[in-house]
């Protein structure tokens, strides 16, 4: 049956990044047709994102609290990850 899971809270923590995400993902008969809408923050290194080039296009978007405003929506099989107004290319 279809149905939804509301995500309160979803934390993950480390030394270069750190998400904090939460909303819904809506459940489908196949597990490849789960959707989600999830929004929330992330935290990245410094180090980081002179590592990883493409990153350099979010530097603009950061917070006043020093995070990033990222978003996933989409289907499991093919999610969109955004971080800000940027879609990171996968």
């Amino acid at each position: 049956n279809r149905g939804s899971i509301e995500v309160r809270a979803l934390k993950l923590k480390g030394k270069d990044l750190n998400l904090n995400l939460g909303g819904k993902i809506y459940l489908a008969q196949r597990v490849d047709n789960f959707r989600f809408n999830l929004r929330g923050k992330i935290g990245l290194a410094d180090r980081l994102i002179e590592e990883l080039p493409f990153l350099m296009v979010v530097a603009k978007q950061k917070g006043s609290d020093g995070k990033y405003p990222v978003t996933i929506t989409g289907q499991m099989r093919r999610p969109s990850f955004r971080i800000g107004d940027f879609r990171l290319p996968l």
